[in-house]
């Protein structure tokens, strides 16, 4: 179980770490956490997201330079000068947006850790009822639970059942326990 935990905190950290290099961190740790190496190399090799968002077009070869740029560092053509109205027209991201964003990419992290370790400890919330089948006789020398009794099974392998009745714990071989549905 430790070990699923270990590699669930590295893959989040190291797919993180490569997402952020490509203004994806989000993505990164989410990959990173379900998919491990497999979700490092799809976001590594994703598209870089951080450079088209700090860059344009050049209006000549098509490809991506820095908004500052003067000169296409590819084709070697004069860019035209960015006017003042076209700069104050381009849409401005909202920090409502990026915040909300970020907020989906956290809800949607834990639901991942959550249903993975749901998975992992193979979580049953519902307690079942069950009735025994034989005697029981507790080791503290408490009073016997007769056949027939009702408990509630609280968790169950196929050698032992975990029960409760009258808000004590008692562990049991399965043998003993008739489940009810």
């Amino acid at each position: 179980m430790e070990v699923f935990f270990f590699w669930g905190i590295v893959g989040t950290i190291v797919g993180a770490l490569i997402g952020d290099r490509k203004g994806r961190a989000g993505a990164g740790a989410i990959l990173g956490f379900l998919l491990g190496p497999i979700g490092w190399i799809v976001v590594g090799l994703g598209p870089d997201y951080k450079q088209i968002r700090e860059g344009k077009k050049c209006p000549f070869c098509a490809e991506l330079i820095k908004k500052e740029a003067s000169v296409c560092r590819y084709c070697g053509r004069d860019l035209p000068p960015v006017e003042a109205a076209t700069v104050a027209a381009a849409p401005k991201t909202s920090p409502h947006r990026s915040g909300r964003q970020a907020f989906i990419i956290v809800v949607i992290s834990l639901l991942a850790f959550a249903l993975v370790l749901l998975f992992v400890f193979n979580y049953k919330p519902e307690s079942r009822e069950a009735t025994l089948i034989t005697t029981i006789y507790p080791q503290d020398g408490s009073s016997a639970l007769p056949a027939g009794t009702k408990v509630e099974v609280l968790s169950h392998s196929d050698a032992t059942a975990r029960i409760r009745y009258s808000g004590r714990e008692f562990v049991v071989p399965t043998s003993v326990v008739s489940q009810s549905k």
